[in-house]
């Protein structure tokens, strides 16, 4: 059986095996790159050595490649197992080593200027500026992921209980994220507004954009999604407008963890409200790195007490 055939079967086994959409696309990019390498030559480790030195000279970061070895590594010890190849390239090469993570991270003045702004404005910008700072706000304080803002409806959030339902999240988990009462109160106003049509179901998107393919407004005839790509714009141009520093939504997915734990909430409930499968990510991502003093100055304070 050959390269591609294998490939498709694979990708097949990961829809069976309930892989979330996102997981499948990713994947499947990282096969079509080493199928398109790799085509019409014998698949040895001496092709693998070939095919990373490419990443390498391309500009591809060691953190980057590393996770395409294992990607592909998973893929020829799949095959294995079905029969289908006889080895696996990638067991003797070694991968890159993995680089420090450095974060961009917000101080807690900037995050406190990013909740108490207000614009005023009047008009089409007034609401955009509700919805943008509504938006901003309910990824500091809830922690969702990109994907996970972009795809609530109102039928997702419990104002009364102050929970939000968090429906196919990373890996296809859906799990419970904090609603908090700055949240709510932002956001019931983003809806007063009119900014997101009068007409829309509670099971329609909470966030999006009723503009045509031109840019131009449809006042509310149609209302489409934003894309990863728009609400990363939209995050990185208000932060900046804001406090002076441009970040990503992922930014103030960090901002929401950094803060909780300054709060001393109990690291399993961090956990769970990131959606975190395994602790060890909150402890050494969002921990550790993020607020890499708080440690010492715990200590410094409990010793000079004494």
């Amino acid at each position: 059986m050959d390269y591609r055939t294998a490939q498709k079967l694979y990708l097949d086994s990961l829809t069976v095996e309930g892989k979330s959409t996102n997981t499948i696309k990713g994947y499947s990019r990282i096969l079509e790159d080493f199928g398109t390498f790799t085509d019409g030559k014998e698949i040895m480790p001496i092709t693998v050595s070939d095919w990373r030195t490419a990443k390498y000279e391309n500009g591809i970061k060691g953190a980057t490649i590393a996770h395409y070895m294992t990607v592909l590594s998973m893929f020829f010890a799949w095959g294995m197992e079905q029969g289908i190849f006889e080895s696996n390239p990638f067991i003797k090469i070694s991968k890159p080593k993995k680089e420090e993570k450095k974060y961009d991270i917000l101080s807690r003045d900037q995050i406190q200027t990013l909740i108490s702004y207000k614009e005023k404005a009047k008009g089409a910008f007034a609401k955009n500026n509700l919805r943008n700072r509504a938006i901003v706000h309910m990824l500091i304080m809830t922690g969702l992921r990109n994907s996970e803002l972009r795809a609530l409806t109102l039928h997702d959030l419990d104002f009364e209980n102050g929970i939000i339902r968090v429906i196919d999240g990373k890996g296809g988990k859906s799990r419970s994220a904090p609603f908090p009462k700055t949240a709510r109160e932002t956001l019931a106003e983003y809806l007063a507004s009119g900014a997101r049509p009068e007409n829309l179901t509670e099971n329609d998107l909470l966030f999006g954009t009723d503009a045509d393919e031109k840019g131009h407004s449809t006042h509310g005839a149609h209302w489409n999604a934003l894309s990863s790509a728009a609400l990363l714009q939209i995050v990185s141009t208000y932060t900046e407008k804001v406090c002076g520093h441009a970040v990503g939504v992922h930014t103030l997915r960090h901002c929401a963890a950094s803060l909780w734990d300054d709060m001393k909430i109990p690291i399993r409930d961090v956990q769970k409200a990131l959606g975190h499968a395994n602790i060890a990510t909150t402890e050494k991502v969002y921990i550790q790195i993020l607020n890499p003093a708080a440690a010492a100055q715990n200590i410094s304070a409990v010793m000079d007490s004494i």
